[in-house]
Order: C-alpha cells, then structure tokens, then sequence
C-alpha cells in the first residue's frame, strides 16, 4: 500500500464571503447569506462472506444528488426563467380579474410534460472568495432549479429560497460521468463578456 498524500492547511484556503452565483458566465440573481453545496452521495460496500465492516477498494459510489441552496434576491422576468424554467412570459391585459395595462404573465410549463434540453442551466457555477482572494468553486455542467419560493417581510428585502439540482446528459443509459466539478481559480478570474 502507498503512502498516504500528506494534507497540509494553508489558512489562506478558508472561505471568506458568501457566495455568488453565475450560469453561462452571467450572474443568476443577487444572494443573501451564502448559497451551499452538498453532493449527497450514496455508498455502497461489495459484501463477501465473513465481512465485518467496509473494506478498502471494495466501495463505490452509487447514487448523487448533487445540490446548491441558498436563497436569492431578484425576481426579474430572466429569473423567473431560472427559477420555474419551461414557461413563457407574455403581454396581458388582466390580473386577478382586473382588466388593466402593462401585463406581463409568466405561464409555467404544463405539468407532466418533459423539460426540453434547451430549458436546462448550463455551466451553472457557484464562486466562495477565500482570505488570499482567489476562488474555490462548483461547477454543474447542467443543472435544474427543483424548489423556489417567494417571502417578504415589512421593510425588509425579499427572499427566494432555491435548489439547484446537478443533471447528467441523457444518453438513453445510464452515465457514471460525476454531475459536478470542483475548481480553484485565481484571484483575477473573470467570465468572458
């Protein structure tokens, strides 16, 4: 067996302010707090007669459900887009029964209808600054916005609690490609324009 790789901390590693989220190289919405990743990860050990506990080279990964959660600010037409993806906005002349001017409508998509591919987040990315002022970063190649939700309080800015969920791409069977991608990136990362 090999010699462990020795971890050696380097306090410049710590994250430092919350996170900011971009898709495609554009930002997604202003947050408050910090967004949060976890990749939920199921394991499973290979069992053999006689076996007393998880043995080494004998677990894989079975099952991910990688998430990013936070909550957001903006509820622009774009983000509506983001949020519930699939619908349509348009120009109306009624609310709640009123005839009036200056509609917009956003109409979600029907329900038990498949998501097109075009619908899907793509390089959907969350940025930590750390205390030497580079980045650690998580990036999901595709994503989905599975929860959203709408709160305010008096004087006070409103909240859009959110998940994202990483996707895989359909291929017709099932992919062992991990969803999701770790990066650190230099203090003077910038997105392309």
């Amino acid at each position: 067996m090999t010699a462990p790789t020795r971890i050696v901390g380097d306090f410049g590693d710590i994250i430092i302010d919350s996170a900011v989220a971009w898709q495609q190289g554009n930002p997604t919405s202003i947050t408050r707090g910090s967004l949060s990743f976890a990749p939920n990860e199921e394991w499973e050990h290979y069992d053999f007669p006689g076996k007393t506990m998880p043995v080494v080279a004998l677990g894989e990964v079975v099952r991910s459900r990688p998430v990013v959660s936070g909550s957001m600010m903006m509820a622009g037409e774009s983000q509506f887009l983001i949020y519930r993806p699939g619908g349509t906005w348009a120009n109306g002349t009624t609310a709640g029964g009123i005839i009036t001017t200056g509609v917009r409508t956003y109409t979600p998509g029907a329900f038990r209808a498949p998501l097109s591919a075009g619908a899907y987040l793509e390089n959907f990315i969350v940025l930590w600054k750390r205390q030497r002022g580079d980045f650690v970063a998580v990036e999901f190649p595709l994503a989905l916005c599975t929860k959203y939700s709408i709160g305010a309080k008096d004087n006070d800015e409103g909240l859009i609690p959110v998940e994202f969920q990483a996707r895989q791409e359909n291929a017709g069977t099932p992919l062992a490609s991990v969803p999701y991608l770790i990066h650190t990136l230099p203090a003077d990362f910038e997105f392309a324009a």
